[in-house]
Formats: structure tokens, sequence, C-alpha cells
């Protein structure tokens, strides 16, 4: 399709400076349409960009909501069993909380390995 356009000297550099970053775009023509499809680009890039950062939100708002109730948990376990000591995991790791750690990483690396398998697809 043929269309006549007006352009300012500034857009027709432009144009004239992707031409010469771009050897592919040896018209004037090939280097609007190039403008064009990477404006198109950008924004689809954008897009994804936006959805990963609200999954992104809405994952760290579930996890602190997470933490706050094994807070709740453990205080009232402490408080129950009349525990007034600590004991700090890098000095001792009670076998529940390493085989806790096992289970996850272990989860991880599935959820991992099926998104690779996706995009591989």
């Amino acid at each position: 399709m043929k269309k006549i356009f007006e352009l300012k000297e500034e857009q027709i550099e432009i144009i004239r400076e992707v031409m010469k970053q771009h050897p592919e775009c040896n018209t004037e023509a090939a280097a609007i349409r190039y403008i064009i499809e990477s404006y198109n680009y950008e924004k689809s890039e954008a897009e994804r960009i936006s959805e990963k950062l609200e999954r992104l939100e809405y994952a760290v708002k579930e996890t602190e909501k997470n933490s706050h109730v094994l807070i709740d948990v453990v205080n009232t376990i402490l408080f129950q069993m009349n525990i007034n000591h600590l004991v700090s995991p890098g000095a001792i790791e009670h076998n529940v909380i390493t085989e806790s750690k096992k289970i996850h990483e272990k989860s991880l690396r599935k959820k991992k390995q099926y998104k690779d398998n996706k995009r591989k697809k």
C-alpha cells in the first residue's frame, strides 16, 4: 500500500540515522518499517515486563502474608510449650527444618524444569 506523508526535517534525520545504523534498512521505506516493528516489539516487551511485575508483586504479598501466619504459629507454640531460650538454626538445625528445606528445594527444581521445558516448546 502506498502512502504519502509529510515529515519534519528532524523525523527525516531519524530515518537516515536508522538507515546508517542498520544496513538492512537500505531505503527510507525499510527504515520506517523497522521503526514501526521496533515500536511494536518494545510495546509487547513492556507489556510482558508489566505482567511479570504484577506477578512478582502478588508473590511478595503472599509471601509476606504467609510469613506473618508462620510467626503467629511459632509464637503460639513458644508460649504453649513455655520455651524461653533460642537455638539458632546457624548453630544447630532441627531435622524437621532440614527435611523441609530439601522438600522445598526439590519442588523448586521441578518448577524450574517445568518452565525450562515449556520454553523449549
